[in-house]
Order: C-alpha cells, then sequence, then structure tokens
C-alpha cells in the first residue's frame, strides 16, 4: 500500500501541468454545475413570484391553454414541496 502511495506521489510531483489542469477542470465542472442551479431555482422564483402576490382565488383560462406561470408553479413545487 505505501508503495502505492509513494508512485502516486511521485507522478503528482513530475506533472504539475496535469495536475492543475485536472483540478481546474474539477472546479469548473464544480462551478458551472452550481451555476445552472441557481439558474433554475431563480427561474423558477420569478415564474412564480406573479401567482404568489397576485391574491387570485381562481385563474380563468381556455379550456386546453397552459398558462406559462403554472408551468413555473410545477417547477417550484418541485423544489420545495408543499404539503397540500
Amino acid at each position: 500500500m505505501c508503495a502505492t502511495w509513494l508512485q502516486a506521489r511521485r507522478n503528482l510531483a513530475r506533472h504539475r501541468v496535469r495536475l492543475l489542469a485536472s483540478v481546474g477542470g474539477v472546479a469548473l465542472a464544480l462551478s458551472l454545475t452550481l451555476s445552472l442551479d441557481a439558474i433554475y431555482a431563480g427561474a423558477a422564483n420569478q415564474l412564480t413570484t406573479y401567482i404568489d402576490r397576485s391574491g387570485a382565488d381562481a385563474w380563468v383560462s381556455q379550456p386546453g391553454e397552459v398558462l406559462r406561470a403554472f408551468v413555473g408553479l410545477a417547477l417550484a413545487r418541485d423544489l420545495w414541496p408543499v404539503g397540500v
């Protein structure tokens, strides 16, 4: 087991550029994932703000019409489930 760790340390010491590129790639992937998660949460929040602040008891629309705000409400329920 010690020989394996020694060999790994030697490889890391020899190939510093590869190590930095790998660490940078993982950091970039993580930051992009967190950014997309934040964008999704913000979009879901903005889509439901109109419904939340309107105070309406009922919504009326044409048969078969899907309101974009209700799609946003479905997104928000996925993020923050509320007991109904």
